[in-house]
């Protein structure tokens, strides 16, 4: 035999062994739809439990006293209007505004945007914002700590990180 018959034999049972089917290997285990369901509400769970706790962690540490609304919205009285003129659904409501996250990152004002306006309950708006607003006067000052599902929810709007607790400064400038 020769040389050139032996490393033609050898590349071609190389060439077989590169090309043979590989035998299958184990799948992972697939989680059934109830055990995802399960999974992204217990990953829910503790991202709310996160939330709640960082929001107490800054309201104990601001010396300013907050209330809470049913759906989580919490809120303190910056300057009270003597004005009495209450806002009802439909009005078109001016107002100014400084954002920012909880940890202090700011994200956007009326000082480089200009005033805001929207019409109460019926506009597209941050569901944060119609009820805070719903709860002032022409000329008040609010400070609202909006949880996620407030404000921006799971999308990453004005360069608020996904999930973003906001703290939402308004001051009403004006009532139609």
């Amino acid at each position: 035999m020769s040389l050139r018959w032996i490393l033609h034999t050898v590349g071609f049972i190389s060439l077989l062994a590169c090309c043979a089917p590989k035998q299958a290997k184990e799948e992972t285990p697939r989680m059934t739809q109830q055990e995802m369901d399960e999974a992204l509400i217990a990953r829910n769970r503790a991202m709310l439990k996160q939330e709640r706790e960082n929001i107490k962690i800054f309201i104990d540490s601001s010396g300013s006293i907050f209330d809470q609304t049913g759906s989580g919205l919490f809120y303190t009285i910056v300057n009270k209007s003597a004005e009495t003129q209450a806002i009802a659904k439909g009005d078109l409501i001016e107002y100014e505004f400084e954002i920012k996250t909880l940890s202090g990152k700011f994200l956007e004002s009326s000082m480089e945007a200009g005033n805001k306006s929207f019409r109460l309950f019926t506009d597209d708006e941050l569901i944060g914002i119609h009820e805070g607003v719903a709860l002032m006067h022409l000329y008040d000052e609010y400070l609202f700590i909006m949880p996620a599902h407030l404000a921006y929810g799971i999308t990453n709007q004005n360069g608020a990180p996904l999930n973003a607790t906001l703290l939402y400064k308004v001051k009403i400038v004006s009532i139609n």
